[in-house]
């Protein structure tokens, strides 16, 4: 009798255990588990709509809204005793000796989870897919570090007023970026106040009322932003980090050389004029101080521009750090249009802002969620490549794409073009992925193409050993970095360069989404199945995840709650 009460015992205590350390438990259990198959799902979603787009069809989005998990325990014990009273009791088989008993129990646990699907239709449906990516969320992946290249070149229609002059500005902002030289912020425009009358708001780079700074991305009356302001950063006090280290001290106590940042002065203010030049006109009107006539320059002046950065290489610290303070450090990529009215009792030197304007057009257009994935995946200037696994480990293996912790994007070679699905027949003559513009003969396309081809080897290639250029109309400097295509000796601005750097950017990709029938044996990033095929990213592509990453934040930040719920579908999983 003492072993039953003991189990007895036992058993209460084991039960009052369990239900102390279920709830607990089961977050430690349930959470990371929930969570990391919400997040694969959601992954495969992205890669699901990617192929979608890629193959023609409508994307479709299925959110989970809620999970339920209902968890229980329970127990029962159950018990018996005979022969109480008995001294003892023989029988032909066997002896009873005093009380017996019998004692039982069990133990149960169950999780009931509810999982509510909500699908994306209707006007909220609409609005996720045509709702152009706004300046303030620009401006927030910048401030999250993301880097410029994908950022603008997945959302932005265009940049400029010339279509073709897009990659001339994009190939300039991204080596401006890299070298720290930038810095962009969503603002209200100087010529705007919400995009109906011109603007005596201060921007958020200067002082407010009182004095006070305006806290970035905000106006001081709380209108919506509607620029992307590109800023010119104040000149490094000293090198840039990692270049011309060993020269750049003196021999006494270690300090800089005078001028020992000349070549980072030059190349800054080099491509800061480009930008001033292909936005000229185009923005708020700018006085320089009388001392920057000596200079030849006088606010932007699209001759004395020009002359400043062909003659660049000429130019001492002094003269760098005065020219800097005589042209304008701020761009304003509108994304409205400039009134023809102004409102009454305007400033007249704003009013002559505007009159003074070449175009009151938009500057800059971003795509909704889903033209940033029609124009990322679609033929025939592609952001994407879908590749064979061979095709693309020569694509990363390439000594300019090796470096891939730094990349942002990978630079093809034009006979690294053309997708899985590209007929033989045309394949690398004209091309499916940026064929030869209207505008161009065969027999340029063919100069350009082969003059990059080399140009991108030779940046990773000994003089000795280097790739001799064809026939072209001038010979460029390799660019180890390979921002921009830059003739010895001529204006970049001209058109022949303007093509060259159109082509360069069309050599751009994103993402390479391998497709193959069988997965690798290493499981890879993310991968869909889709009409007989594996569309994938590998394990060990860190470039095409991040730009993923990337895409699947443009879709999630432009999602928008439908304002009636629709009926959800509800799953009941256990029991």
């Amino acid at each position: 009798m003492r072993a039953f009460k003991a189990l007895l015992a036992a058993g209460m205590a084991g039960g009052l255990w369990g239900c102390q350390l279920l709830g607990p438990d089961s977050i430690s259990l349930g959470r990371d588990r929930y969570n990391t198959i919400i997040q694969t799902t959601s992954m495969e979603q992205t890669m699901g709509n990617i192929v979608r787009v890629y193959q023609h069809e409508p994307p479709q989005f299925m959110d989970v809204t809620e999970v339920d998990a209902v968890l229980s325990a329970g127990g029962s014990l159950t018990a018996s005793a005979a022969n109480i009273g008995a001294t003892g009791l023989r029988t032909s088989t066997s002896v009873t000796n005093g009380r017996t008993g019998t004692a039982g129990g069990t133990i149960q646990y169950s999780e009931t989870p509810t999982i509510r699907y909500v699908p994306l239709l209707g006007q909220a449906l609409v609005a996720q897919l045509v709702t152009p990516v706004s300046v303030d969320a620009m401006g927030l992946l910048y401030d999250s570090s993301w880097p410029t290249a994908p950022l603008l070149d997945f959302a932005s229609a265009y940049l400029t007023l010339d279509y073709d002059e897009f990659y001339s500005a994009f190939n300039t902002l991204i080596e401006l970026d890299a070298n720290d030289a930038i810095e962009l912020a969503a603002a209200r425009s100087d010529l705007l106040e919400g995009g109906e009358a011109a603007n005596t708001t201060k921007t958020p780079s200067t002082a407010g009322a009182g004095g006070k700074t305006a806290p970035a991305g905000k106006s001081d009356s709380g209108t919506e932003n509607n620029a992307l302001v590109i800023y010119l950063r104040p000149f490094h006090p000293h090198a840039v980090a990692g270049k011309r280290m060993d020269s750049d001290v003196t021999e006494k106590g270690g300090k800089r050389a005078e001028g020992a940042d000349l070549s980072e002065k030059q190349r800054v203010l080099q491509l800061w004029i480009r930008l001033l030049r292909l936005y000229a006109d185009t923005q708020p009107s700018f006085t320089a101080p009388r001392e920057c006539t000596s200079l030849g320059l006088v606010g932007m002046n699209p001759a004395q521009l020009k002359a400043w950065g062909m003659g660049i290489a000429d130019k001492g610290d002094a003269a760098l750090d005065a020219a800097r303070r005589c042209i304008p450090t701020q761009i304003e990529l509108r994304v409205v249009p400039v009134p023809r009215m102004l409102a009454s009792g305007q400033n007249p030197a704003e009013s002559a802002a505007i009159r003074n304007l070449v175009s009151r057009a938009p500057l800059m257009r971003t795509y909704s969620a889903l033209g940033i994935l029609k124009a990322a995946m679609e033929r025939p200037h592609p952001k994407v490549e879908l590749v064979t696994p061979e095709r693309g480990r020569e694509i990363r293996a390439h000594p300019w794409n090796r470096d891939a912790d730094s990349l942002s994007y990978y630079t093809l070679l034009p006979s690294d073009e053309d997708s899985v699905d590209c007929p033989a027949a045309i394949a690398q003559d004209g091309g499916c992925d940026n064929p030869a513009p209207g505008d161009i003969n065969a027999g340029n396309w063919k100069i350009i193409n082969e003059t990059l081809a080399c140009w991108i080897a030779n940046s990773a290639t000994d003089p000795a050993g280097a790739c001799a250029t064809p026939s072209a109309p001038s010979a460029a400097t390799p660019d180890h970095d390979l921002y921009s295509y830059e003739p010895a000796g001529a204006d970049p601005l001209s058109d022949p360069y303007v093509q060259y750097n159109i082509r360069l950017g069309a050599l751009r990709r994103y993402l390479l989404i391998v497709v193959a029938d069988r997965l690798p044996a290493e499981a890879p990033y993310i991968s869909y199945f889709s009409q007989g095929r594996w569309y994938y990213i590998p394990a060990d592509d860190p470039v095409s995840q991040r730009n993923f990453h990337l895409l699947s934040l443009f879709l999630t930040m432009m999602a928008i709650a439908p304002s009636t719920q629709p009926l959800s579908p509800v799953i009941n999983v256990g029991g």
